[in-house]
């Protein structure tokens, strides 16, 4: 469910990543010692797909003062691709793909 909220629009995204944020200890707690592939799918779910290094930031700071050892390399791996989608977006806002004039040539 928290994938599919999250995927539903930037407006499900950021519920998905609130609904995380406040109730992070029941869901550690719930997930307890079982896999790691578990919590790495809820952060994922909740946390990823923003693309911004603000968003970023947010997130990196949540997880340094609620630390998830056993999920480190998941959520190095979901910061990274927000701020290399969040630079390739940077770079298409600046290219010629953003005018009227390119898509009407194609």
């Amino acid at each position: 469910p928290m994938g599919a909220v999250r995927s539903s629009s930037n407006g499900g995204r950021s519920i998905a990543w609130a609904f995380m944020q406040k109730n992070f200890n029941a869901i550690k707690t719930m997930i307890g010692n079982a896999n790691s592939s578990l919590m790495d799918a809820v952060i994922v779910s909740c946390a990823g797909g923003f693309c911004s290094n603000e968003k970023a930031d947010e997130i990196e700071a949540f997880f340094k003062a609620n630390p998830v050892p056993r999920s480190s390399r998941k959520i190095q791996q979901t910061l990274e691709n927000m701020r290399s989608n969040a630079k390739f977006l940077a770079l298409l806002q600046e290219s010629d793909l953003k005018s009227d004039e390119f898509w009407s040539t194609v």
